[in-house]
């Protein structure tokens, strides 16, 4: 009787070890199933991550990924055959003057970070007529008793120009002039202008031209037939290695709207003005950036 009590206490210590090790490996096994469960669901999450990125990123990817040296002829437009076009040099930009309308036709220039700001005012400095100019100009007084809410409009800005004493000058030239309305240039166009040299600063270099834009022939006038632009334009590019742009058309009047409101690609520009932009760029870079117009990617 007592060997039978021993062997039964024995079995079921047997039997209870048995079921703990069981027991043991079940959680492990579920620990394991925990553990992968988590695993899979953060390889899941990341890869669903990695696909929005991607999707982000798709639009870049198409673009070659190059990386410029400073080319000083990107921001210069294709020769005008369609119009007059004088070639003006400064210190600080390039202008394409017609003395038809005693407009530019376009103004260009490149905005360094170191550009964007420095020591010199546009205080004082008074608008100077352009002796370089052949033919037909503005006059300062074209500017005298005017009977249109209009100022003159930098478009190459006097702000972009505090870096030289000269290009600073050089800005208040009047074939730098259009007659802007007052409120455009001290609203929304000023704006645009601060915006382009918070670019600048961020990018470290864009490329922009500006310029007016005359829908018809038949166009209002201040002084000695000085024509008076229905609107104005501004394309912008910067290079690096993801090269992008972006294009603006602004109504020369009051109304004052969203900076994306007046955004436009740099191909409808083109369409527009009949000006043929950035067209130094590489072909499959410039077919890219001057089809689209996205404020998302600035």
């Amino acid at each position: 009787m007592y060997k039978i009590l021993i062997s039964f206490i024995i079995l079921t210590l047997l039997f209870a070890v048995g079921i703990k090790a069981c027991s043991n490996d079940y959680a492990d096994i579920y620990e394991e199933g925990i553990l992968n469960e988590k695993a899979y669901s953060n390889k899941s999450r990341q890869s669903t991550q990695n696909i929005e990125i991607k999707q982000e990123q798709t639009e870049y990817d198409e673009i070659p990924k190059i990386q410029t040296e400073y080319n000083a002829s990107y921001e210069i437009p294709a020769p005008l055959t369609d119009k007059p076009e004088q070639i003006l040099v400064r210190t600080g930009y390039i202008t394409s003057y017609n003395n038809h309308t005693k407009n530019a036709n376009w103004v260009a220039w490149h905005l360094t970070k170191e550009h964007t700001d420095g020591e010199w005012s546009r205080r004082g400095i008074r608008y100077m007529v352009d002796e370089e100019v052949e033919g037909p100009r503005q006059e300062l007084e074209d500017w005298y008793d005017l009977t249109l809410p209009v100022d003159h409009g930098h478009l190459c800005p006097a702000g972009d120009n505090k870096w030289s004493i000269k290009a600073m000058n050089e800005t208040f030239l009047l074939t730098n002039m259009c007659p802007q309305n007052c409120e455009l240039n001290r609203g929304d166009w000023e704006y645009l202008e601060s915006r382009c040299r918070g670019w600048a600063t961020q990018y470290r270099e864009i490329y922009i031209a500006a310029g007016p834009i005359f829908y018809s022939s038949q166009y209002q006038t201040i002084g000695n037939n000085v024509g008076v632009p229905d609107a104005f334009f501004k394309v912008v590019l910067r290079m690096g290695k993801r090269p992008s742009a972006l294009g603006f058309i602004y109504p020369n009047d009051s109304q004052s709207l969203r900076l994306d409101e007046y955004l436009y690609s740099v191909d409808e520009v083109e369409n527009i003005t009949g000006i043929d932009f950035f067209y130094n760029l590489p072909d499959e870079i410039e077919s890219i950036v001057e089809s689209r117009s996205n404020l998302n990617n600035w």
